[in-house]
């Protein structure tokens, strides 16, 4: 649906390779609390495919056909999709792939919603079973999404540990600048020569 912060370093560092040609197909920037998206231009290629969100019996869903036709013009390897399998489109681009050589893998972070009652999560999990089955494999963010596509029937095998990262490199690129703005604030919260704990 969109591009986080976290994640333009690493597409950035992805596209610089001779060996890639990468596309990062994305809804833009996010009106969504909670789920910032990069704002204005990104330093690699990228398909604007602006999405819409709705809800049916009580399941929040995402269509975004720009991506069907991102899939169509850029005819790709490989596509990575997010494993955010509200994002129904996401299951047509798993569908088409499954009848292309193009292969296919989801990028999961492994969650459900625990609000849902027991039949609307009967339902979801089916649908998510059926969409776990179109893949070629499996990228997660951690050990607990491992463990959960494992869970639904992911074959361990097929599936790789990704874990999100800061922007290392960036932080250190401007560590002095960091280093200054913190001795700012200290002084104007009266903090010089004190320890301090934060927690975020």
């Amino acid at each position: 649906r969109m591009v986080p912060h976290y994640r333009v370093p690493f597409f950035g560092a992805l596209a610089e390779r001779s060996d890639v040609e990468l596309v990062v197909v994305h809804g833009g920037e996010s009106d969504v609390p909670g789920h910032p998206a990069q704002a204005g231009e990104l330093p690699f290629n990228s398909y604007l495919a602006p999405w819409r969100a709705g809800s049916f019996v009580g399941l929040n869903y995402v269509m975004q056909p720009g991506s069907l036709r991102a899939l169509r013009s850029e005819a790709p390897d490989v596509v990575v999709a997010e494993g955010t399998f509200s994002i129904v489109t996401n299951l047509f681009l798993a569908l088409r792939c499954r009848f292309s050589t193009t292969r296919f893998l989801w990028w999961v972070g492994g969650w459900e919603r625990p609000e849902l009652t027991s039949w609307r999560r009967g339902l979801l999990r089916a649908y998510i079973r059926f969409a776990l089955r179109l893949a070629d494999g499996f990228i997660a963010y951690g050990s607990a999404a491992r463990e959960y596509l494992i869970g639904l029937g992911a074959r361990p095998s097929r599936i790789r540990v990704a874990q999100n990262s800061i922007d290392a490199e960036g932080i250190l690129a401007n560590l002095s600048r960091y280093r200054s703005e913190a001795d700012r604030l200290r002084g104007a919260m009266g903090l010089t020569g004190r320890g301090v704990v934060l927690t975020v």
